[in-house]
Parts: C-alpha cells; structure tokens; sequence
C-alpha cells in the first residue's frame, strides 16, 4: 500500500475488522438459520449467503449499532425471499415429465380405425349386422 491514501488505509481497516465480525459471527449465523429452517443443507446456504450478502453491503453497516441484529436480519430476510421462492417452485423429475409430456401421435388413432374398418368389411355380411 505505497500509493494509497489514508482514507484507503481506513477503509481496508474497516474490511479487515467487519470480516473478522463477520467470521466470529458466523457460528451463530448457522444455529439461526438451522432454527429457521430445520435442515441442515438449507441451513448451511442460507448462512454463506447472509454472510455474501452482508459483506457486499458492509458500507452501509453503521459502525457503533448491532452487528449480530444485522446480520441476523439479511439471515432472516434471506430465508423470507428462499421460501417464497421455493413455493413458485417445483421439482423437476426427468422421468415423470417424460411420461406425462409424452403424447401418442395422431395418426395411430386413424390407422386402427381403418384397420378395424378394414377387418369388419371381410367378415360376411350376418356378422357384420351382429357387430
């Protein structure tokens, strides 16, 4: 840092101290994600991205306020925004989309119709009437 200016001192000062925040906070992260959402994999995604989401927006942190009531609230905002996602959601089951967006071609329908036409024209004519 040769060239940098105090204010750029100050302000890689203030990252170090707000990651090392972020990194004494972050078990804490993880026991409330877990509280939300009670799954463990959830949990752990929903922790990287309050801990993501808080340090892109580490300028707008107030130095002096609740660290820990900050960083919970992105947590629970995060995991507000991931379930009304997921209700917009389904999954996707490659086998029984290939079942039910399968359609039979059309042409087969009037190929047995003639056939059947076809079969009822060599009966003789009596068995033709009963059927």
């Amino acid at each position: 840092m040769r060239n940098s200016t105090p204010s750029m001192k100050a302000a890689a000062h203030d990252d170090k101290l707000f990651g090392e925040q972020l990194v004494a906070i972050l078990p804490m992260l993880r026991r409330f994600a877990r509280s939300l959402c009670r799954q463990q994999a959830m949990a752990e995604d929903l922790a990287q991205e309050a801990v993501m989401r808080g340090w892109a927006a580490r300028a707008s942190f107030m130095p002096g306020t609740n660290f820990r009531a900050w960083m919970f609230m992105i947590l629970r905002n995060q995991f507000y925004t991931t379930i009304r996602k997921d209700k917009r959601m389904c999954s996707w089951d490659p086998e029984v989309a290939e079942r039910l967006l399968v359609e039979a071609p059309a042409q087969q329908g009037a190929i047995h119709v003639a056939d059947v036409a076809r079969a009822l024209h060599m009966l003789p004519a009596e068995q033709r009437e009963v059927l």
